[in-house]
C-alpha cells in the first residue's frame, strides 16, 4: 500500500493533551512509560483520535486546570469532539498502548499507576 504524502499531516499529541484528525492526518505521541494513550478511529469516515493520559481519575477535591491527564474526562472528551466531526460511535474502534510499570519499589500492586490508567481506560471505554 502507498501512503500519499502530498496532504499528509503529522500532528503531535503531548502528554496530557488530545487531538482529533481526518485521514491521511497522523497522530503521534511519545514516552509513555506508565502513561497510556488512546487512539479512537472511524473507519467509514476516516476520523481518528489520540489521547495521552497520565492518571485514571481526577480526585473530587483537586484544583488541576489539565483535565485531559484524566482517563475518563479525555476519552469522553475525544469521543465528543469526534463525534461533532462526523465520526459513529458504534463504528469506532479503540485501541491502548502504554501503562507500564515504571517504579518496581512500589509496595503494593494496587500503587502500580500503569496499570490503573489501563485499567481505567478500558472502564471508560466499555461504558462507551
Amino acid at each position: 500500500m502507498k501512503l500519499e504524502t502530498r496532504n499528509l499531516k503529522t500532528i503531535n499529541v503531548n502528554t496530557n493533551d488530545l487531538r482529533v484528525g481526518k485521514a491521511p492526518d497522523v497522530l503521534q505521541t511519545r514516552g509513555l512509560g506508565s502513561c497510556v494513550a488512546i487512539a479512537l478511529y472511524d473507519p467509514n469516515c476516516r476520523i481518528g483520535g489520540l489521547a495521552h493520559i497520565s492518571l485514571p481519575a481526577k480526585a473530587d477535591d483537586s484544583p488541576e486546570q489539565n483535565l485531559h491527564k484524566y482517563a475518563g474526562i479525555a476519552v469522553n472528551t475525544l469521543l465528543r469532539i469526534m463525534q461533532q466531526r462526523g465520526a459513529v460511535r458504534i463504528s469506532t474502534i479503540a485501541k491502548i498502548v502504554g501503562g507500564g510499570n515504571m517504579f518496581t519499589f512500589d509496595p503494593e500492586p494496587h500503587d502500580d499507576i500503569g496499570r490503573l490508567n489501563v485499567a481505567a481506560v478500558r472502564d471508560i471505554l466499555n461504558q462507551n
